[in-house]
């Protein structure tokens, strides 16, 4: 109640400010659904993301030989 992030919080932030969540996010706890919906939330780019970048790690532990490229 007196930590969660909403849009209206979230809002009194510097415009360029955004929001990022490694996930799970507790919904009505942590985050509120306001806040998730914003432009500027970054959670759903950020997950996807760590799930390609944690795919390459497990490749690259698993077969090194295999691993991709940078």
């Amino acid at each position: 109640e007196h930590f969660g992030l909403t849009a209206s919080t979230f809002n009194d932030l510097a415009p360029h400010a955004h929001l990022m969540h490694p996930g799970p996010v507790n919904r009505g706890v942590e985050l509120d659904n306001s806040a998730i919906a914003l432009d500027r939330c970054l959670i759903q780019q950020q997950v996807n993301n760590g799930v390609w970048t944690r795919a390459a790690v497990f490749q690259h532990l698993l077969d090194p030989n295999n691993a991709p490229t940078a």
